[in-house]
Order: C-alpha cells, then structure tokens, then sequence
C-alpha cells in the first residue's frame, strides 16, 4: 500500500482508505478479490464517506457501511492473509466512525 499523507478527522481516513482500497484491487493477482474490493468494499467506503461529508458523521448508514465493508474483507483476509492490513484498517475505521458519532452528539 502506499503512504498517504495523514489528516486529522473520519473523513479524510475514508479517502486514503478508499485509495488504498482501489490500489490493492487494481495490483491484486486474484480476480477474485479485486472484484470484491472494487464491487463491495471501495463502494461501502464511498457510501461512507459521502454521509460523513455532508456531516451526518452518526448517522447509522456509516456504521453500516463500514461493517459491510469489513465483512467483506474478513473473507478475504481469511482466504489470503494479505487482505488482513485491510481488514484491520476497516476495524479501526468504524472504531472512529463510532467515536466521531459520540462526539457529535455530545
């Protein structure tokens, strides 16, 4: 994966996810996952991203979202350990999306 410069806030982890996401599917040897990356995980990332960029950062569609996108990468990381950084990425993720949302409505 490539290092991309670290902003603060979910929103900005949701692009450099969404990029990280669309390179190791476009570098990825497995059809297989490169579909799933591209079909399931990139557009539950941008679902995300969307409502956290109009400031609906609680709402449950990010959370959803973001489980959906884990899920997905649960079973590739099962079927090759190589997919387990995205996985644990995506964990974090909803880590953050959950405390940006208490935080909001504190």
């Amino acid at each position: 994966m490539r290092l991309h410069v670290r902003k603060p806030g979910l929103f900005y982890k949701l692009e450099t996810a969404v990029a990280d996401a669309e390179e190791l599917s476009a570098g990825s040897g497995d059809r297989w996952a490169a579909r799933r990356i591209r079909d399931e995980i990139v557009p539950a990332l941008y679902e995300a991203r969307t409502h956290v960029e109009v400031g609906q950062v609680s709402a449950p569609e990010v959370r959803l979202a973001l489980s959906r996108a884990a899920l997905v990468a649960g079973d590739l990381a099962d079927a090759n350990p190589v997919f387990a950084p995205l996985l644990s990425r995506l964990r974090l993720l909803q880590e953050d999306a959950a405390n940006a949302g208490r935080a909001r409505r504190e």
